[in-house]
């Protein structure tokens, strides 16, 4: 379990590190205004602007409130004594430019969290009934003659790993994600869930 905790982490990082490294900041800025558009055609307007100033407060809070913001566009900004020759200046544009990508996207994967977390209710509404039925299931085949399949216990399970997985480098995705991509991940893992605990060996 620590070791594939691990790999998730390093492909998380290599993504995070890929697009803070190669993606160009108007590339981000075109991303963040198809988003908008999407989320305008299944929000009112009064949902936008609710998601936008959550979004705003979570960023403020984390990046500038904290300093973060400030400190790493201080790091890649030049001195005022410092020599401005061309190699130079070439750099320095470029390194304010991936803090400019990198605060872009952070601000990106917030808004995408408190988008999906505005959909919880309705996930609690599908997760929950699917996995008070699997566990049911399970109690009915655990005190009758009902087979309980490994396979499906196991694969079930696994499957559940994989899309959290997917979610996770989802939330990264440098392309604009339609507002219910991230919402249906958690609803197929809760479906996934009760699966799992329908096919519990029954001596559990």
């Amino acid at each position: 379990m620590i070791l594939k905790a691990y790999w998730v982490m390093i492909v998380v990082l290599v993504e995070i590190l890929m697009l803070v490294l190669f993606v160009p900041s108007a590339w981000l800025d075109s991303m963040d205004a198809g988003e908008t558009r999407m989320l305008s055609t299944l929000f009112s307007p009064a949902s936008i602007e609710r998601v936008e100033r959550r979004t705003a407060d979570w960023y403020t809070t984390a990046l500038i409130d904290t300093g973060a913001s400030a400190a790493m566009r201080d790091y890649v900004t030049p001195r005022k004594d410092a020599r401005t020759v061309l190699p130079e200046q070439s750099f320095n544009t470029y390194m304010q430019q991936r803090v400019d990508a990198m605060l872009m996207l952070a601000y990106t994967v917030i808004r995408r969290v408190v988008v999906t977390l505005a959909w919880l209710p309705f996930i609690a509404l599908i997760g929950l009934p699917a996995v008070i039925d699997g566990y049911l299931c399970w109690r009915i085949k655990r005190y009758g003659f009902d087979y309980t399949s490994p396979a499906i216990h196991r694969y079930a399970w696994r499957m559940k790993g994989i899309i959290l997985l997917g979610l996770l480098l989802v939330l990264l995705l440098p392309i604009p994600v339609p507002p219910v991509i991230l919402p249906s991940g958690l609803a197929v893992i809760a479906i996934s869930l009760a699966m799992a605990i329908s096919h519990m060996p029954k001596r559990y």
